[in-house]
This record gives C-alpha cells, sequence and structure tokens, in this order.
C-alpha cells in the first residue's frame, strides 16, 4: 500500500507538471486559444487571446465570440459554426474579428469539437491567429502583379496603338473621300425625296380622313401615283448604290434568255473593246438561258463585269465570255488577262466605295461601286458571285451563279421586254403549291409578308416568336423558311441554329431567306454562314421577294 501511495503521488505530481506546461503552453502560446461551449461561449481564453481583442481575460469568460465578430461578417459566422458538428474540424476559416476600441482585422480560425466520453459534442477548441501581416504580403504581392501585367498591357498596348496610328494615317485619306461621297450621296437624297414626299404623304392623310367625293379621291390617287414614280425615277437618275442602300431597287420578274441578255451587253461594250484594240470571246451554251428575272438587271450586271474587265485590261488584252450549266444553275463567267487583284483585297472586292489602290482609282476613275451592285443585283436574283486572281498582273476572273427555272421554255418564248400586267400574272402563279412559313414579331410585317406570298399562289403560315416557329415545323416542314433576324428573346440566328441541328437526312434542308433591316456585308456573311440561303435587305420590293422565294424553292428541287 505505502508503494502504491508513492506511485500515485509521483503520477500526481507528474500530473501536475503536465497541467503546468500545458497552461504555460496555453497561456503563452503566439496565436490565440479559446475554449467555448457549442453555442461560440468563451469558457476559457489566453493571453494572446486578451491582446487581440484587446479585453482582459476575467471579462472575456462567458462571452459569446460572436459578438467580436465583426458585424458582416456575422450571419457567415454563424452558419460556419451551425455546420460544425457535421464536419468536426474546420481549417484556416477567415473571418473578420472586431477589437473593443480598435478596427477590425483579418483573422485564420481553426476549430475542432471536443467529444466526452459518449461521443456527445461538449465544447470546442479555437485556434484563431492574425493574418494581417499576410493579407497585407498578398496583397503587395497581388499589386505588384497586377502592376506588372499593367505595365505589359500597356505596353502591348502602345505598340498597338502605334500600329493604328500608323494605318490610320495611311487609311486617312482614303476615309475621308469615302464619308464625303457618302454625305454628298445622303444629302442630295433627303433634299430631291422631300417634295414627293410631302404630296404623298399629305393626299394619304387627306384619303385616310375618308372626307372626299370620288373625283378628289380619284385626283388624290393620281397625284400619289404620279408622285411615287416621279420619286423613283429621281432615284434612277442618281447612282445605282442609292437605291441597293435603301433596298428600293425594282425587278421586273419575266423569263429571261441569257444568251441574248449577254450578246446585248456585248455589244453595249463594243465600243470601249475597239477602242482598246481588244480581243472579247464569247462562249455560250444555248441550251443553258432561262432564268427569271429582270433583264435589264442581268444586262446591267454582265455589262458591269464588261466594264471592269475592260477598264483593268491593258491594249490588245484579251476577255473572255461563258455560259454553261453547273448542276441546276447557269454560270456566267468574265475573264481577262488584265492587271489581277491583289489576294489581301479579294475579301473586300464587293465592299461598297472599296478600291485596291488610290492611284489606280485617280487613273482609272469611278467610285468603287459596279462590283458592289453586282453583288446586290445577283443576290436579288437569288444567285452568288464570286472573284478570283492568281495576283496582280495575272489577270481575274468573275464567276457568277444563278438558278435555271424549274419549267423548261424554249430560248424563243423568252422576250426582251413583256408588258407589267403580264409579269404581275407570271408573279401571281409563279408560288403555286408552296407551303411558306413566316417568322417576324411585327404584326404588320406579317400581314403584308402574307398578302404578297399568297398573291403569288404561296400558302403562308406565320409565326411572332422562334419558339412558335420551331413548333410549327415540328408539326409540319414547309417548304421554305422567310425570317426577320432581329426579334425579342430569341433572333433569327437562334432560329435556323435549331433548323439545321433538327433537320435529318429524311426530311432534308429547308431553304431560308434571312429578311431582316441588319443590311451590312458582314450581317450578310454572317446570316448566310449561319445557315441561311439568301439575305435579303428590308425594305424589299414584293416582285424581288417572290423571285427570291422561287429561285430557293426551285433550288431545293
Amino acid at each position: 500500500m505505502h508503494q502504491q501511495n508513492q506511485e500515485l503521488l509521483e503520477a500526481q505530481v507528474a500530473l501536475e507538471v503536465e497541467r503546468q506546461r500545458y497552461q504555460e503552453l496555453f497561456e503563452f502560446a503566439p496565436d490565440g486559444y479559446l475554449i467555448t461551449d457549442t453555442d461560440g461561449k468563451i469558457q476559457r481564453a489566453n493571453h494572446t487571446m486578451s491582446q487581440l481583442l484587446r479585453v482582459p481575460q476575467p471579462f472575456l469568460i462567458g462571452k459569446l465570440l460572436t459578438s467580436y465578430v465583426a458585424e458582416p461578417e456575422r450571419r457567415a459566422f454563424d452558419d460556419e459554426l451551425n455546420r460544425l458538428p457535421q464536419v468536426g474540424r474546420l481549417q484556416e476559416w477567415v473571418t473578420q474579428l472586431q477589437p473593443y476600441g480598435a478596427s477590425a482585422f483579418d483573422a485564420a480560425l481553426t476549430v475542432t469539437t471536443v467529444s466526452d466520453s459518449t461521443g456527445t459534442i461538449v465544447s470546442l477548441r479555437w485556434l484563431v491567429r492574425d493574418i494581417t501581416e499576410r493579407k497585407q504580403l498578398e496583397a503587395t504581392r497581388l499589386r505588384a502583379t497586377l502592376a506588372e501585367m499593367t505595365n505589359q498591357a500597356l505596353e502591348a498596348e502602345i505598340a498597338q496603338r502605334k500600329q493604328l496610328e500608323q494605318e490610320l494615317r495611311q487609311q486617312t485619306e482614303s476615309l475621308h473621300q469615302a464619308n464625303t461621297l457618302k454625305d454628298e450621296f445622303l444629302a442630295i437624297v433627303s433634299h430631291e425625296l422631300r417634295s414627293p414626299l410631302n404630296v404623298i404623304l399629305g393626299w394619304a392623310q387627306m384619303l385616310r380622313s375618308r372626307q372626299l367625293d370620288e373625283t378628289m379621291m380619284a385626283r388624290a390617287v393620281e397625284t400619289i401615283e404620279r408622285n411615287a414614280k416621279a420619286q423613283v425615277k429621281l432615284i434612277e437618275d442618281l447612282l445605282d448604290i442609292s437605291r441597293i442602300i435603301r433596298g428600293s431597287l425594282h425587278l421586273n420578274i419575266r423569263p429571261v434568255n441569257l444568251v441574248s441578255v449577254i450578246q446585248e451587253a456585248i455589244d453595249a461594250v463594243q465600243l470601249a473593246v475597239t477602242a482598246k484594240n481588244i480581243e472579247i470571246r464569247s462562249v455560250l451554251d444555248e441550251s443553258t438561258s432561262l432564268v427569271s428575272g429582270d433583264s435589264d438587271r442581268l444586262q446591267q450586271v454582265i455589262w458591269n463585269l464588261l466594264s471592269n474587265a475592260i477598264k483593268f485590261t491593258p491594249r490588245q488584252g484579251q476577255i473572255e465570255v461563258r455560259l454553261e450549266q453547273v448542276s441546276s444553275n447557269a454560270v456566267i463567267t468574265v475573264s481577262d488577262t488584265g492587271q489581277g487583284i491583289d489576294p489581301a483585297f479579294l475579301p473586300y472586292v464587293f465592299d461598297r466605295f472599296r478600291q485596291a489602290e488610290r492611284a489606280t482609282t485617280r487613273h482609272h476613275g469611278g467610285l468603287g461601286l459596279g462590283l458592289a451592285i453586282v453583288r446586290q443585283l445577283v443576290e436579288m436574283h437569288g444567285g452568288t458571285v464570286a472573284a478570283n486572281s492568281s495576283g496582280e498582273g495575272q489577270g481575274a476572273t468573275f464567276t457568277v451563279q444563278i438558278p435555271l427555272m424549274a419549267v423548261r421554255m424554249e430560248p424563243s418564248e423568252a422576250q426582251t421586254s413583256i408588258p407589267e400586267k403580264t409579269n404581275a400574272f407570271a408573279l401571281h402563279h409563279s408560288l403555286s403549291n408552296v407551303d411558306v412559313l413566316v417568322v417576324d414579331d411585327e404584326a404588320d410585317t406579317r400581314n403584308l409578308l402574307t398578302v404578297v406570298l399568297e398573291r403569288a399562289g404561296a400558302t403562308v403560315r406565320s409565326a411572332d416568336s422562334v419558339n412558335e416557329a420551331l413548333h410549327m415545323i415540328e408539326r409540319s416542314q414547309p417548304d421554305i423558311l422567310i425570317s426577320d433576324v432581329g426579334m425579342p428573346e430569341q433572333d433569327g440566328y437562334a432560329l435556323i441554329r435549331q433548323v439545321r441541328e433538327n433537320e435529318s437526312e429524311r426530311v432534308g434542308t429547308i431553304p431560308a431567306i434571312a429578311l431582316t433591316a441588319y443590311a451590312r456585308e458582314e450581317d450578310r456573311r454572317q446570316l448566310l454562314k449561319a445557315g441561311f440561303q439568301l439575305h435579303l435587305s428590308k425594305p424589299v420590293e414584293s416582285t424581288a421577294l417572290v423571285a427570291a422565294v422561287v429561285s430557293q424553292v426551285g433550288r431545293s428541287t
């Protein structure tokens, strides 16, 4: 018993020494230590913790640790504390503590649970570390990194700005002239259209009042029609590009013999060909001659391409015009042995107001609009035009593709001109048995397109949103889709993307026309790339719209 008492005494002494050692470690540790109950009420706090919170140790006992958390962090603190029983330990939990009478500081908390023999959590142990200096160091390093990145970005921007400034200096003269031309054009259009528009608007308002007798109504209609025709004549007297920009270019659709059109265009430029002693050769396939279109405008296309070839072909050069059939298209090729096109300029050759070199412009004259007109007219006929050149000094080739007529006729049946009533009659029957789906968020536009297409013989369904259109296509596939681009919620790009994704080999591709007020060249390219077959700019003539639908329905068959 004496030996057991002695061993017990020694154990108690050792335990006291260990307890004292733990107390010293707890009390004088460089970090703050706390013991709280499960609600966060402080039961013990060491000296460092007292210094961090600037509260004497005795006054910390019994206080909730939450009361020393900065106000903006308290809700998050309570949320973390509530989930502690599930996780058992939170490591490096960063929050802000609020010392008494001082500014809040960043603190990293590590907290673990303490359980009794039954596994019940009875208390929490906290390690509190002031990380203000660490945060400051991280902030300093971040600022240094950002400063370095900023310096690099500034250097890159300065280099880019220098390059842009150099490019801008080189383009200033060209851009100034182009802007001047466009400004002058808009001023002329505005001035010349005011008078007839004033008369048309005035009589239209009087007609709406319904207070005119039959004589005055007839006079009003006659005056409106006369001024409307005068307005068209004014525009036609200006550059063709003005009508293209306004979207008011009118097509007289009828069967056209391309052989006659090409021969007439060659005859029209014969004087210029003779003056430069240029040899012009034509290879025309008589069996590939009939298309649906405007013979005058198609002749203008060929004339512009020939004039362009003559302009850039030196004396005693050669020009060749070919007409052949490729698949269901008539393909017209105009090639020359002229100065060619710089490959860097090829993507812009059909842009308005663009020419390869200013010196060339001054030497040959012109505003750089001919090829832009060609592209617009060809696309209004449902076709495409492309340019190709091996480089400067190696000539150029322009290729036009226009859909052939679905119904074959003898070339002699295609007249060079027919009365307007006959043309309207032909359009009236051109879309028989064609199911058209029109998508536009504007009711007036849907109604107008429905009337125009139904008068041409089509069966028309309309939708005011992408979702409604997709439901209609799912129920019954149309022969062709005509869609606006700018619509709320989902636009025309979203529609064509979903239509193309849902198509299968069994169903086949639905021809699609984008009819939109987005009329820039980049808009056209993006829409064609997205999946539309054709881009038409608003406003569009009824005959041009019907011709476009005819071309696409014929192509799909």
